[in-house]
């Protein structure tokens, strides 16, 4: 296999793709699957002239963050902790909704015993003038 000029580009590959040209090997540069062995058309994409080959070669790389880029680190630990912020102002948010809920309940229930209160403070004075009522009526003294 011969070298490149492109970092990535391991040589050319035994066949050639559709369009009869070699297929290249390559490394791939990818964060999800660093140095993992792939071939593809050595023109590579459409628009360059290839016909877009691409098959993996090599086992699969586990998932991991390239060490060296210090910036995709941090970039995901900074989204990391936004997403814990906003956790927790969810959960307190939704204690604070259920918080406003329980007093609202409460609040309705006392406005539902005075107004219970209160008809049954109506009825017994409607009750209480006509019993007056009748006995003022009955009474053989006049005042």
């Amino acid at each position: 296999m011969s070298s490149s000029s492109s970092s990535n580009v391991r040589g050319y590959g035994e066949g050639k793709c559709k369009y009869g040209l070699p297929l290249r090997e390559y490394l791939a540069i990818t964060p999800w699957n660093y140095k993992r062995l792939f071939e593809g058309c050595s023109k590579g994409k459409k628009e360059f002239g290839g016909c877009n080959y691409f098959k993996w070669l090599g086992p699969e790389v586990p998932v991991t963050i390239i060490p060296a880029d210090i910036s995709l680190n941090e970039e995901l630990q900074r989204l990391q902790r936004e997403f814990h912020r906003s956790e927790r102002l969810h959960r307190f948010y939704e204690s604070e909704n259920m918080g406003l809920t329980n007093r609202v309940r409460v609040l309705e229930f006392d406005l539902a015993k005075k107004r219970a209160t209160i008809q049954k403070t109506r009825a017994f004075i409607f009750l209480s003038s006509i019993a007056i009522l009748w006995l003022l009526c009955k009474c053989p003294y006049n005042v």
